[in-house]
């Protein structure tokens, strides 16, 4: 009765119509716009995987820091599954890597780009429940981002699945239950971070900039620059979070869509473009600023095609499509087109895949949104026991805790004084040179990558305290790999430290204190 009611009200008044035309305004994206979401997404996963590539003996395989019967012996939920177990040998994961890899290079040129979506979701969400402690937020936005991707037609605009199919004319801009779940899941990451965000740094002293560019481990020298400036820090803080509870109101705005989304598009990607200048945080601030190209408005892609230089390139698109290369290209490697007459396929038949389609998104958007309000202490709510499987399993399962409540206080750096058998004493932590207790004159550097840095912060954490162990075999397998125990060079002992510096208000200091998290003897 109270929904009749509600309807005819909304019917009386005509509201109706106009809620129904915003609802699908609000849901629509431009697949120009998804198209460059697509490429951008292809070249994150080709950077990510070299970047993994150059560590793949040291956190993908059995002689690394994390062998398989440790990951399975604990760390795993049981619902996580992984490609990358079924060996611990390099040559398995590098074929993996070239698979990934393949995908990935199908995803910018847009080939068969839904099966590259699919091929590249499954081989990131594979790689990252192999080595649970390397991750970062933005990891874990990636794998997400993969997955509401394949339900999105990222192929159908600047892409080889265009220019081989011949459609006859551009499609029109997408509304589907997908892009209400890629708008949910963006939104959902902002307003989760800034609820989380509960330390009077970020709501009301505005120190949380200061503390995080504090942390030598992650500040780099542009974030040093700003360091010196405490208004700006200030100020900065404020507008972060702040930015992060409203901006994504601005995706949903009934109002000027366009214009309000165009404005934040460039507000967040000039935001994530700042984190990644300021902090060495990997390929974080790409992603970040990656998802929300798929939310540029299509005037903005009217306006630009009417400057002459780009009007150009899209009239030699367009002859390229007709050319003869492209045919001869789609009879070599279309691998035989299946052609259906619309009688080979039954409506009612197409009408149930769409429904079952809708219904499965429908119950994602459920899964997230359930997952994000469990996670938050204001709200009483549990996450339903009967959806963890499907959570953890698609690799829904997701954390916003990004300096949240605060930024640590905690930072330092390690060293890692280690025994020859010759009585020489070297730092196995900088590849043998002799042992140095100052200061780096830049700490970011001195890891590998964001990966190995992840991981090693971890490793000083009590929660992770069971893997020093682990690390320390791993460096007497690193280092005595080529070398008997007769060389003279052959590591016998070594303890791993961790240099531990305190962040204080007002740029104060007090004496660094050194900390043993572990005595290794290599045997």
């Amino acid at each position: 009765m109270a929904a009749n009611a509600l309807l005819q009200t909304l019917t009386q008044f005509k509201l109706w119509p106009w809620l129904h035309h915003n609802a699908r305004v609000v849901l629509t994206l431009d697949r120009r716009s998804l198209a460059l979401f697509r490429i951008l997404l292809g070249l994150i996963l080709l950077a990510d995987l070299i970047t993994r590539a150059g560590d793949l003996r040291a956190h993908y395989t059995d002689w690394g820091v994390l062998p398989r019967s440790v990951l399975l012996t604990g760390l795993l939920n049981p619902w996580h599954w992984s490609l990358h177990l079924s060996s611990g040998l390099a040559v398995v994961q590098a074929l993996l890597f070239a698979l990934a890899g393949l995908a990935a290079l199908g995803l910018i040129l847009g080939y068969r780009t839904q099966t590259m979506v699919l091929i590249s979701w499954i081989l990131l969400l594979s790689l990252h429940n192999r080595n649970p402690l390397i991750l970062n937020a933005g990891d874990v936005e990636l794998r997400l981002l993969l997955f509401w991707g394949f339900f999105l037609p990222l192929g159908d605009r600047f892409s080889l699945d265009q220019a081989l199919g011949h459609p006859p004319k551009p499609p029109p801009p997408t509304q589907s239950a997908a892009t209400f779940g890629l708008l949910l899941q963006i939104s959902l990451l902002y307003w989760v971070s800034a609820a989380f965000k509960t330390d009077p740094v970020w709501r009301s002293t505005g120190e949380a900039v200061y503390y995080a560019l504090s942390l030598d481990q992650l500040v780099t020298p542009v974030g040093l620059i700003i360091y010196q400036f405490p208004n700006l820090m200030k100020v900065s803080t404020f507008v972060t979070f702040w930015l992060e509870l409203l901006g994504p109101l601005l995706l949903w705005s009934p109002i000027k869509t366009s214009l309000c989304r165009g404005l934040g598009v460039l507000i967040f990607v000039m935001l994530h473009m700042g984190f990644h200048l300021s902090l060495d945080i990997g390929l974080f601030g790409f992603i970040g600023a990656t998802a929300w190209i798929a939310f540029i408005p299509g005037e903005a892609w009217e306006q630009t095609a009417q400057k002459p230089r780009l009007r150009r390139f899209y009239s030699t698109l367009i002859t390229l499509k007709t050319s003869p290369a492209l045919t001869f290209i789609k009879k070599s490697i279309a691998f035989g087109d299946r052609k259906q007459t619309p009688q080979q396929r039954s409506r009612s038949v197409s009408l149930a895949h769409k429904l079952l389609r809708t219904l499965f998104i429908l119950l994602c958007c459920t899964t997230i949104l359930s997952w994000n309000c469990a996670a938050l202490p204001q709200i009483p709510f549990t996450f339903p026991p009967t959806l963890q499987p499907f959570a953890f399993a698609l690799g829904l399962d997701q954390n916003w805790k990004i300096f949240a409540p605060g930024p640590p206080r905690e930072d330092g750096w390690y060293v890692i004084p280690g025994s020859l058998k010759n009585g020489t004493t070297v730092d196995i932590f900088r590849g043998g040179k002799p042992v140095v207790w100052a200061k780096p004159l830049f700490t970011f550097r001195s890891y590998k990558n964001e990966h190995w840095r992840k991981y090693l912060i971890g490793l000083w954490s009590q929660s992770h305290a069971d893997q020093r162990l682990h690390y320390g075999r791993y460096l007497c397998r690193r280092w005595n790999e080529n070398r008997s125990p007769e060389d003279p060079k052959y590591l016998q002992t070594f303890e791993i430290l961790f240099m531990l510096e305190k962040t204080l208000p007002d740029y104060k200091t007090e004496p660094i204190q050194p900390i043993t998290l572990w005595q290794h003897n290599c045997g």
